[in-house]
This record gives structure tokens, sequence and C-alpha cells, in this order.
């Protein structure tokens, strides 16, 4: 039983490790760029039926905030390592949520990109934090807006700081998420998650968001958003 336990354990890591060689080589293209170009929107229309199905949201496994049936629905593909993505929750997010999600106009969703040891540690967390799915998305919103606080190139340094950050404000149990994210099954939900992002939906960029069938790569600030979405509401 140990070593079927080992060799699962070791298949865990190489398929993490190649997903990491993966997003390595996409992100370092992007890095390479004037830092004018990394904040860039590029704009495009999805005509693939099969891609919007495949991104709905599902109540069942999403992490989300507002109603199930709102007109439009708000993906943000983000990593919890990614600058960008955290500026979007410290600046747009709160204008988004005033007036589109409070007043039923949308449903948010928050999926996770896994590009570095960092970001796949923070998943694990957030996944292992209780609740409903909207207590959830406060614990990704704190996780983005604390970056700075926890991200640290010790990746067991960072993951104390981030456990501390979560359960100062109560949001954790520290001794039950210790337990948590050594569990590999939890492992392999977010590698099968991570496959089905580059594979299924190439999403190689972060952050990237879709409003309904509009995607945005890049950093994206409120007005931008908030220019698509109000011509969407006009159309339905």
């Amino acid at each position: 039983m140990g070593i079927i336990r080992k060799s699962k354990k070791i298949i865990i890591i190489s398929v993490f490790f190649l997903l990491g060689l993966i997003f390595a080589s996409i992100f370092a293209k992007a890095i390479s760029k004037k830092k004018a170009d990394i904040a860039k929107q590029e704009y495009v229309q999805i005509t693939d039926q099969g891609f919007l199905d495949a991104v709905k949201l599902n109540p069942d496994k999403d992490i989300f905030i507002g109603e199930k049936d709102a007109k439009l629905t708000i993906i943000k593909y983000g990593s919890f390592t990614c600058h960008h993505c955290s500026s979007f929750f410290q600046n747009a997010f709160p204008n988004i949520y005033k007036y589109y999600i409070q007043s039923g106009k949308a449903v948010f969703i928050h999926r996770s990109v896994v590009g570095d040891v960092l970001a796949f540690q923070a998943t694990k967390v957030l996944y292992c934090t209780p609740g409903t799915p909207e207590e959830k998305m406060k614990a990704a919103m704190l996780i983005y807006t604390s970056q700075m606080s926890w991200i640290n190139s010790d990746k067991h340094k960072s993951m104390e700081k981030l456990i501390k950050v979560l359960s100062s404000v109560n949001i954790i149990n520290k001794k039950y998420i210790k337990q948590c994210v050594e569990d590999p099954k939890l492992e392999e939900r977010i590698i099968e998650e991570q496959n089905f992002i580059i594979k299924n939906l190439s999403i190689r960029s972060t952050p990237t968001i879709i409003i309904d069938d509009i995607k945005i790569r890049g950093y994206a600030g409120y007005s931008a958003i908030s220019d698509i979405i109000e011509s969407k509401l006009k159309k339905e």
C-alpha cells in the first residue's frame, strides 16, 4: 500500500512539474516583452459553442458570488501569484460587485490557474477553505489582496504566512487546513483542472476574463470591463 501511494505521489509531482514547464515557457515569453505590453488587453470574440458550454457555471464545483441565474456570467482565470490578478481584485472588482453582482445582473466566477508552486499551494489552501461558494470567494479575494504579505521564495514560509492571514480573520482552522492540503486527491483534482484549462480552453495568460462570449487576455480596468458588461446587458 505504501509503495502504491509513493508511486501515485511521484506521478502527481511529475505531472505538476510538466504543467510548470508549460506555464513557465508561456510566462517567459510574456516577461521578455516590454512592461507596457504585459498589461495590454486583447479582446477575442468566442464563436465556439463547445468552448462556451465548457466554461458554464457549475454550482457544485465553482467558486462564485452572485445569483446563479443572473443575465451575465463573468469568469476570471487568475493565478494567485499574478500581480495584475491581484490588482484586478483591488481596483476593478469592488465596482463590479457594487453595480452588477449585488444588483443580480451578473454572477462572478473565480477559477485558479496554476503557473508555479506557490500558486499551486495557494489554490490548495483555497479549496480546503470551508463554507459556501461565496465564503470561498471572500477567501480568494483575501489571498489576492494580501499577496505581498505572504509570497516568499521559500514555499513553506509562504504557506505558513498565507494560512496565518486567513486564520487571523477566522476564515480557516490552521490544524484542519494543514491536514487538508496534504490530501493527494486534492492535488489530483487541481492537476486535472489545469490540464483542462491548458488543453481545452487554451488559457495562456493571466488574468483572462470571460464576459459572456468575449474573452479579455491581460489586465483590464473597471471602465473597460464595464463597457462590455453594459453592451451585453443592453442586448438581453
